[in-house]
This record gives C-alpha cells, structure tokens and sequence, in this order.
C-alpha cells in the first residue's frame, strides 16, 4: 500500500514538472522555434511570406508590452496628439468650442487632393508607403527589419489562426501560423504605456486602443485617407479582431518583419537660412538617381533660383 502511494505521489510530482515546463500560453504544448537575426532580435516563421518579429518594438520578450509610436515618427512620446505630431502643420491650434486640435495640412505623406485637381495641399506629394528613414521598426532595429506592409498583415489575418488568450498576466492573441509555429500579439493597456487624451492631458486611453498596430503604408485612398492607416486591433469585451484604420497622430504599437535584403540610404537634411518654412529630410537610396524635392522656403529678400550642385 505503502509503495502505491510512493509511486502516485511520485507520479503526480511528474506530471506537474512536466506542465511546469511548458509554456504557460501554449495549450496543448507547442514547440516555437525562435530565431535570431545578426542583431539579435527573435523572430518566428510561421510559414507566410515574411518572417515576424517575436515582440513589439520596444520590448524585449514575447510577455513584455511595446513603445507607442505615431505613424512615420521612429520614438516614442509621452503624449500622443494632433499638436505634437511630427508631420503636422497647425493654424490655429486648439479649438475651444469642440476641444479638439486639427491640423490643416500634413507636411509629409500628404495625398490631400480634390478629385478634379482643384484644391491640392502646399504640402502634397502623393506619398502613400514609408521611407525607410521614417520606419519604426527599421530605425530602432536596424537589418532588414522593418514594418509590415497592409498585404502582409492582411495574410497574417487570413491564414493564422487567431485565439483569444492570457500570457504571463497579459491578454491577446494566440497567432497560429501555417506551419504550427506561434506568436503572441498583447492587447493590454497599463498607464505607463497609456496614451493621453489629446483634448485632456490628464485622461488616459483605456480602451482597445491598446491593440492597434501600425503597417508601413495606407489603407484608402479616398479624399479623406490622409490620416487613415490599417491596424489590427481587438474589440473592447476581447476576444473577436478586425483590420481598420486610424488617425496617423496616434499611439499604436509596431510589430517588425524580416523580408527581402532592404536598400541601403543616406538622408539629406535642408536649411531654411534664415527663411521660413517646412521641408522635412529627403531619403536617397544608394545607387538610385532621385531628383531634390521642390523647394518650400520663402524669404522676403531673397528669391530661390535653384539648388547648387557644387
């Protein structure tokens, strides 16, 4: 009897190391094949056509939360609004009666164009995909890493399985790829990371905002998509996902991808002289010939003539 008990407990104390030693996420246990690239950031392949990121930018394990970003801006902030965005152009700021701020022009990836051609912004140059220069994910973790683009996350969406769970104290997403290989996607917001209402500096977001994530090029193209982007983000009772938009000026996280080799650049910055106006750096791919962005200072002496390539 003596011995029964011996071997029961014995094998009790088996099977609790053996749960121990699975990953807590993963039921039924899963084996994920982490991989590291020359900078020594993971990744997983989950057998689509690009390889992703383990984490978010900013994190360093699959349990840890990521930095906010707004679109096109490589650092994060403290604060996430309209008057702080690095591609905005302002008039008049904060506007009392509605308590919002707006922007009248943005000053970069500007696609603000009436159909007929009529109205087109002093900013617009039809881009609608990120520079490297202006990629999160590829400026904070150099490589060939860098942010999805909207037909890698919608085959993300489409040929995973999506699964509602709990890691490590941490809700959302249990990725399954084709292959049986996992990521996590986290959708949970603390105040640390909390993004601040932009009409109420001491209000913080609390809602499934914590889930967006940014792709590396637009979703519409219609008159209104200069602030529209896509992202994945869960609904608010959790559990159920889609892919929408939104405004460019807000925090989202960044989930990187490794693809094919990326071009290699330099960055041309631009001084006013003593001029007034806005004329953000140019990227120029090495061995690519690329004409200067037309000019947007003005000086009320001085009339520019063009640029000298001595």
């Amino acid at each position: 009897m003596a011995m029964s008990i011996r071997k029961y407990i014995y094998a009790s104390l088996a099977l609790i190391c053996l749960m121990c030693s699975c990953d807590p996420w993963l039921v039924p246990p899963v084996k994920i094949t982490y991989e590291e690239d020359a900078n020594g950031y993971k990744y997983v392949d989950l057998g689509l056509s690009v390889k992703w990121a383990a984490y978010d930018i900013g994190a360093n394990s699959v349990g840890e939360l990521g930095h906010f970003f707004a679109w096109g801006e490589t650092q994060p902030k403290d604060s996430y609004s309209w008057d702080n965005y690095k591609f905005g152009y302002y008039v008049d700021g904060y506007n009392p009666n509605n308590g919002y701020y707006y922007v009248d022009s943005i000053t970069k990836y500007s696609v603000d164009k009436s159909e007929d051609g009529s109205s087109v912004s002093q900013f617009y140059d039809g881009k609608t995909k990120l520079d490297l220069m202006d990629d999160a994910a590829h400026i904070n973790w150099g490589g060939n890493w860098r942010m999805p683009t909207t037909a890698e996350f919608d085959e993300l969406s489409e040929k995973c399985d999506w699964t509602w769970t709990d890691y490590m104290g941490i809700e959302g997403y249990d990725v399954k790829g084709p292959n049986g290989n996992r990521i996590f996607m986290p959708a949970q917001l603390t105040e640390k990371y909390a993004q601040k209402d932009y009409a109420d500096e001491n209000e913080y977001h609390r809602d499934y905002v914590s889930s967006y994530r940014w792709t590396s090029n637009m979703r519409w193209e219609n008159e209104w998509f200069q602030y529209n982007y896509k992202h994945l983000y869960a609904g608010a009772s959790g559990g159920a996902y889609s892919l929408g938009v939104m405004e460019r000026r807000t925090g989202c996280y960044v989930r990187a991808v490794l693809g094919n080799a990326l071009p290699k650049f330099s960055v041309v910055s631009f001084d006013a002289n003593g001029g007034k106006g806005i004329m953000h750096p140019q990227q120029f791919n090495k061995g690519v010939s690329q004409a200067l962005d037309s000019i947007r200072f003005s000086n009320g002496i001085l009339n520019f003539t063009g640029w000298n390539t001595a």
